[in-house]
């Protein structure tokens, strides 16, 4: 994660502050075009609760993401459902043959928990970003598929994100 130092003065005490750069994403999610957000928000029936907002704005801060691209990949996966799917869980469709290290790591015992479930899933994120350099191409490797980026998994989930960003995500 990339972090940019702050210096704040007062008085005689010298402060420093973490601010983040710029999420991981938002650059792809502004360049989305698309004439009418909220239009293609109520055609695709698009709605995120909010604690599913709440929750990505903590781990999108926490990883550097752009939060409106884990809510895109919550609503592209399972339309916010908490469903299982054979191996896929939760509202992510954490693969938990995939992830059992993971899961520890992250202090996670229920992958039906929603807190955790998305902590997983932007910490995989957070993962194939880094090995990619290319938020699109770590969407298609999330999904399994390697169409670098040209999947339309991909492009769909940045499609939602530029207008869950467009919108407020409402």
């Amino acid at each position: 994660m990339k972090m940019v130092l702050i210096l704040i003065t007062l008085g005689t005490f010298l402060f420093s502050v973490p601010a983040m750069a710029e999420p991981i994403g938002l650059k792809e999610i502004q360049s989305q075009t698309i004439k009418d957000p909220e239009e293609y928000m109520e055609i695709n029936k698009v709605d995120i609760p909010l604690e599913i907002e709440e929750i990505c704005e903590k781990y999108g801060e926490e990883y550097g993401i752009c939060p409106e691209i884990g809510e895109a990949l919550i609503w592209r996966e399972t339309r916010c459902k908490n469903i299982d799917n054979g191996n896929c869980k939760g509202y992510a469709q954490i693969n938990t043959n995939v992830h059992k290290g993971r899961m520890k790591k992250l202090g996670v015992n229920d992958i039906h928990n929603m807190d955790g479930n998305i902590h997983i899933a932007f910490d995989y994120l957070s993962e194939l970003y880094q090995k990619n350099g290319d938020i699109a191409k770590a969407l298609d490797e999330y999904n399994g598929n390697g169409r670098g980026g040209k999947s339309k998994y991909a492009k769909q989930i940045l499609l939602v994100a530029s207008c869950l960003d467009r919108t407020g995500g409402d």
